[in-house]
């Protein structure tokens, strides 16, 4: 998923591309940075809103520092299963020269943030 946030206030919607990118939105109000690191700010969290690939918008949970998550909601084996699948269609639409690029530490982190997900829901 690429760096992306729409700003509620001014709704300028700003991306970071690079590791060394720091990008704020026009009224200051929110700021992604680190590219694919995901890193973001904000002076009022209720004011970011993530954006992922196809522009769908994502509002954040956010926790305080050593806040643990208690409501978790289960995923089923079905939503598992599409999202398997929207990410092999994602690879089935890549240009051939891109089947051939090394694969980054980022896209190892996906794969385990996924499998996580799979052993958590208890679906399986």
């Amino acid at each position: 998923m690429r760096n992306r946030a729409k700003c509620r206030l001014c709704k300028s919607v700003v991306e970071s591309f690079f590791d060394a990118d720091v990008i704020s939105c026009s009224c200051d109000e929110i700021t992604v940075y680190g590219g694919e690191g995901m890193r973001c700010a904000a002076k009022n969290w209720a004011n970011f809103i993530r954006l992922d690939d196809n522009d769908h918008e994502i509002i954040p949970t956010i926790k305080e520092a050593g806040q643990t998550e208690t409501n978790q909601k289960k995923i089923s084996s079905i939503e598992i299963l599409d999202a398997v699948n929207e990410m092999i269609k994602r690879y089935d639409e890549l240009p051939q020269g891109a089947m051939q690029s090394p694969v980054t530490q980022y896209d190892h982190y996906s794969l385990l943030l996924l499998i996580k997900s799979c052993l958590n829901s208890g679906s399986f």
